[in-house]
Order: C-alpha cells, then sequence, then structure tokens
C-alpha cells in the first residue's frame, strides 16, 4: 500500500485543502476591549453604539439588506476613526455572510485605513481580513495582511492563530518550507501553554510534512494525532506512512487493529487491508475478511474484487472454493478471460468436465487478452478424458494464434503419443 495511492483515496489529499472556521470572523464590536495602558482608545458615541446594537439584532435574524441600510445611515453621519471602522467591520462581516468576499475584503481594508484604533483591534482586523483572503483563495494577500500581525510596534503579541494564519497562505502558495516554522511555532507555544495542540494544526502540519516527503517526521506527528484525536483516518494515513518507510509489519498491525475496533468500513480501506494480508503470507486471513465484508456489503461485488478473492482462496490452498468467484464475475464480464481462469483452475483440481464446460464458455465469448488460450485449455480438459479426436481440433484452432502455437504442437504431439498408446493397450 504506497502512501500516494493510500491518501490519494483518502489514506490525505497531497493538495492542502484550508478549512478555516468563521466562527471567529464574527466582529464583536459591543466589548470591553482588553488593552494595556499604552493603547488609545477613543471612545463610542451612545448614538453609534446604540445603532451597532440594533443592526446585531438584525444580523441575527439574518436580516441583512435591512442591516445593511441602518449601517449606511449610521455611517453618513460624523464618526471617528474608531466608531467608523466598527461600522465597516460589521459591514465586511455581512458581506462575508452573503459570500461576497470582495466586497467583505474591501471593507475591512478600508476598516483598517482608520485613525485612532487600539492595537488590539488593528490585529483583530488583520487577524479577520487575512482569513477571509484565504477563503477567497488570495494567497499572496492573505499573507501580506497576516505578515502585519507580527509588526513589531503592535504592542499586544500575537495569539497561537496568526502563526497558523501565516502558514495557511504559505501553503496556499505551495510554499510548504516556509509555512514549517509559523506551525510549528503556534503548536510549540500551546504546548508551552500546558494545552493539547489543536487538532486542525496537528493534520496541517502533518500534511506540510507529506508534501515536503518528511514522512519520518509526519509519522511522529500522526502519532500524536491518533493519541489525542483516533479517527480512522489518521490511522490510515499513519499505516500509509508505515508502508512508505517499508515498516510493513507496524503497517498491518494498525490496520487490522482499525479492523478488530470494527473501525474499518470503506471499501477501499477494507481492500487495503486484504492486499495487505496477501503481501504478509496470510491468504486465509486474507480470504475470510473479504468474504464477510462481502456478504456484509460492506465491500462492493466487483470483478477485481472477486478476481482478489480467487485469488486468497487459491493461495490458501481452496483451489476449488476460488473457482466460485471467477465464475460468479464472468457471468457479467464482457469476454471470456475469466472463464478462462476458472477452467485452468478446473484444471488444477482434476475437474476435467468443468474444465471443458469452462473452455467453451471461453471460446463462445472471446477470449481477446489470450487468443487461442480458450481451445488450448480445451484441448487439455478433452486429451484428459481421453476424447483425442475433439482434443485434435481444440489444439489445431489454438495453434493458428502465435501466442499459443507452440503449446499447441507440443499437445498435438502428445495427443497422438495418446492415440498409441490407447491402441497399444487395446490390442
Amino acid at each position: 500500500m504506497k502512501i500516494k495511492a493510500a491518501i490519494e483515496n483518502g489514506f490525505a489529499s497531497r493538495r492542502i485543502r484550508h478549512g478555516v472556521c468563521f466562527a471567529s470572523l464574527c466582529i464583536v464590536v459591543i466589548a470591553t476591549i482588553d488593552v494595556t495602558a499604552r493603547e488609545i482608545v477613543t471612545g463610542m458615541s451612545k448614538h453609534v453604539y446604540e445603532g451597532i446594537s440594533a443592526v446585531q439584532l438584525l444580523i441575527d435574524e439574518e436580516n441583512y439588506p435591512a442591516a445593511l441600510t441602518s449601517l449606511n445611515t449610521l455611517g453618513d453621519g460624523r464618526l471617528n476613526g474608531y466608531e467608523r471602522s466598527h461600522v465597516l467591520s460589521l459591514t465586511g462581516y455581512i458581506y462575508f455572510q452573503q459570500n461576497l468576499l470582495e466586497q467583505a475584503i474591501a471593507q475591512y481594508r478600508e476598516a483598517l485605513t482608520q485613525t485612532g484604533l487600539p492595537d488590539s483591534q488593528i490585529r483583530n482586523l488583520l487577524n479577520t481580513v487575512s482569513q477571509v483572503c484565504l477563503v477567497a483563495g488570495d494567497y499572496v494577500e492573505a499573507e501580506k495582511f497576516a505578515q502585519q500581525m507580527f509588526d513589531p510596534a503592535l504592542i499586544i503579541p500575537p495569539p497561537s492563530q496568526s502563526y497558523i494564519i501565516l502558514a495557511q497562505s504559505y501553503i496556499g502558495q505551495e510554499r510548504f518550507m516556509d509555512a514549517l516554522e509559523p506551525l510549528q511555532t503556534a503548536i510549540g507555544q500551546h504546548r508551552e501553554a500546558g494545552h493539547i495542540p489543536r487538532e486542525n494544526w496537528l493534520a496541517i502540519l502533518s500534511s506540510v510534512y507529506y508534501s515536503l516527503e518528511k514522512y519520518e517526521e509526519m509519522r511522529d506527528v500522526l502519532y500524536e494525532l491518533v493519541s489525542q484525536y483516533p479517527r480512522e483516518q489518521y490511522l490510515i494515513n499513519l499505516a500509509a506512512i508505515h508502508g512508505q518507510l517499508g515498516e510493513t509489519d507496524r503497517q498491518l498491525a494498525v490496520v487490522e487493529s482499525l479492523l478488530d475496533d470494527h473501525r474499518l468500513s470503506q471499501h477501499h480501506h477494507l481492500l487495503n487491508l486484504v492486499n495487505l494480508l496477501l503481501a504478509h503470507g496470510r491468504p486465509y486471513k486474507a480470504a475470510t475478511v473479504l468474504s464477510e465484508k462481502l456478504d456484509s456489503g460492506e465491500i462492493k461485488h466487483e470483478e477485481r474484487v472477486l478476481e482478489l478473492l480467487s485469488q486468497a482462496l487459491y493461495q490458501a490452498g481452496e483451489e476449488r472454493q476460488a473457482i466460485t468467484p471467477l465464475e460468479i464475475a464472468a457471468r457479467e464480464n464482457e469476454d471470456g478471460h475469466l472463464y478462462l481462469r476458472a477452467a485452468r483452475l478446473y484444471l488444477d483440481t482434476y475437474d476435467y468436465t468443468g474444465a471443458e464446460q469452462a473452455a467453451r464458455l471461453a471460446i463462445a465469448m472471446g477470449t481477446p487478452r489470450d487468443p487461442g488460450g480458450g481451445d488450448l485449455i480445451l484441448g487439455m480438459a478433452l486429451t484428459r478424458q481421453e476424447r483425442f479426436k475433439e482434443a485434435r481440433r481444440a489444439f489445431q484452432q489454438a495453434e493458428k494464434h502465435e501466442r499459443n502455437a507452440k503449446w499447441a504442437r507440443q499437445w498435438l504431439k502428445f495427443v497422438s503419443n495418446e492415440q498409441r498408446r490407447v491402441v497399444a493397450l487395446g490390442t
């Protein structure tokens, strides 16, 4: 199970998608701002305060047209920079809620140009507009605003979330190496504060390591993810990484633990487990798992799945049972290649009548992948039944196809010898 296939099927995608939680975008404008003594806050008049409070009620009711009308009316009055910034921020939020991202960004930009804003408000605005830029897919602008959150002129230090936003802007530009430092800083700060790193932060770091092909580092992050947030996908990714690093025993152990805990349910994940079991020389367990999951409907009845079941049963020494899934799949196939495989298995189990019947079905449907193969197997089955004239005709048909001509000629000689032997014994 290679990591690329595993992750792209869904063991993570190479292209990192940036889910940003926008509950934080709801700018709380009526709140006591925690500022230091160095921050100078102009303040807000009673008229503006009451107007913004009324607008917030309209927003809660999702009456955005009325909210915008009220804000426009409020903005037409004489406002100081602090008040105007709040009006613009709230307008931006309304646009964002309506998915009008360009208009939202424009409002936040203008809010940042107002004078008399405390550092905390500036940083909140930068945090918000950078996240809206991420949603809009403008990662260069997101980086520009995120970088401003680290301006030393702002007296309040940036929170850990600011580093995550900066990292996401780098990831959007596929600058994965640049994204490492801010991600590690945010996670490190969280740990130093005695907190468990957030799930999405660790998931992003894991994906960055994957993009940089730093699989050992990714493995370590995944171990932390599965210990703190034991989701199936993280365990699947961990199994894939073990496989990529050649740690196939650990890979199998992880996937089997998922199966034992009834947390392995997706079709492709179950098939990956079956293939792993086969690769580790455990065909009986592979066949058992596959049979059970086919019966339960967790694995779909598809040609490749039935072929895999046949392969597992054959490797487990259950040659006769291995025929059934091939014949089931063959009934819905466009050509006779599966009947041809079934005919070979019948020969292996000395069931020459079964081999004859399967070979005739293969010939009737055609075997473009192995022209003449059906005639060759049919001839073998007929020879073993001492029906030499029919066998000779089958081998002569097979001889017409270059792929099987050599074997057909050898069997024709064998048939001639067998005919002479039978005649000699009869006299």
